[in-house]
This record gives C-alpha cells, structure tokens and sequence, in this order.
C-alpha cells in the first residue's frame, strides 16, 4: 500500500541517494507548493537538478554567503524553515543532509530542532522531508526521529495524487469558531 503524503507532517526517507524525493520535490512543486532546499551540496547543482529558484535554497557551509547558513547555527536554520511555512499558500521543505547538522552539533540538539520545525509543519499545514542515512545513525537515535516523524524505508512506495488535485484552502490552519 503507497504511503500518502500529508501537509502538516514530517517525513524521514531512509537511503543516501533516493529518487523518489527528487520525484517528490517535482510533484509538490507541480501541485503549488512553494519547496525550500536545505543542502551542503553546490548550490548550483541544486538548483540545476530541482529547478528551484536561488532564493529556495540554503546551503550549509561555514561560507559567509546572502543564502548560506552555517550548519552550527541551528538556530537561524530553524527560524529559516519556521519563516518560509509561515509565509501562507502550500509550502514544503528538504533537508538533503541531516548527517551534516547532527556532526556540527551532535544529535541532541538537532533532535530539538526537528521538534520546532514539526510544530511549525503542524501549525502551517506544511510538509517536511528529510534524507538521513541509516548508517550514520544508532537505533536509539533512529527510534527518537521517528517520534517526530513518519519514517520512509527504500522499500515503500509513495501516492503522489493528493498534490495533483491540490485544494489550496487545504493548506490553511484550522480556525476555532
């Protein structure tokens, strides 16, 4: 049964190398989502393989930089995220590599910045992806991300329909009348 993705949620695909979230990425933009791109690759080559705007895409680099953010500063990371789901209409974003964060900070306090970024996802109606490999990972730290989200082995297939038929009203939060 292909896994559906839902706004509001955060989804960690297992794998190094996994089409299936550049395929993601192009359905989500399709459908009128605005895509944020978190990488330590060349921005260039991002934007090349995605077809995202320079604007959509920080790169985690010690580099001084308009789109670059250090990969320590965890903090402007998640304001990043938090600001660009805020902004209203469907939004989704991508952290290529959370390998990068977790070795400039350790795992703990990443962990705790997943955890503002999903209550930013769940008060925005707005979908996260995250590429981690396994590998690099202990089970206990694999179980703790996967409090926080919904985990994407190789082996599960996908359901890209909800975003070929996007309501954008859907995107809005709930309102209490």
């Amino acid at each position: 049964m292909p896994i559906e993705i839902r706004p509001g949620l955060l989804y960690f695909f297992k794998g190094k190398e996994d089409g299936r979230v550049h395929e993601l990425a192009a359905s989500l933009k399709s459908a009128g989502y605005r895509l944020l791109i978190i990488s330590s690759r060349s921005p260039e080559k991002v934007r090349e393989e995605l077809e995202t705007p320079a604007e959509c895409i920080l790169t985690l680099t010690e580099s001084v930089g308009q789109y670059y953010v250090d990969p320590q500063n965890l903090m402007v990371l998640t304001d990043a995220v938090s600001k660009f789901t805020e902004r209203g209409g469907p939004s989704a974003f991508l952290i290529e590599d959370l390998e990068v964060l977790i070795q400039k900070n350790e795992f703990s306090p990443v962990l705790h910045m997943i955890g503002f970024v999903c209550e930013s996802l769940a008060l925005n109606r707005a979908i996260g992806v995250i590429v981690i490999d396994p590998e690099t990972l202990n089970k206990k730290e694999m179980a703790f991300l996967g409090k926080e989200g919904h985990m994407i082995e190789e082996k599960d297939r996908l359901d890209m329909r909800p975003f070929q038929s996007h309501d954008p009203k859907e995107n809005r939060p709930a309102q209490n009348v």
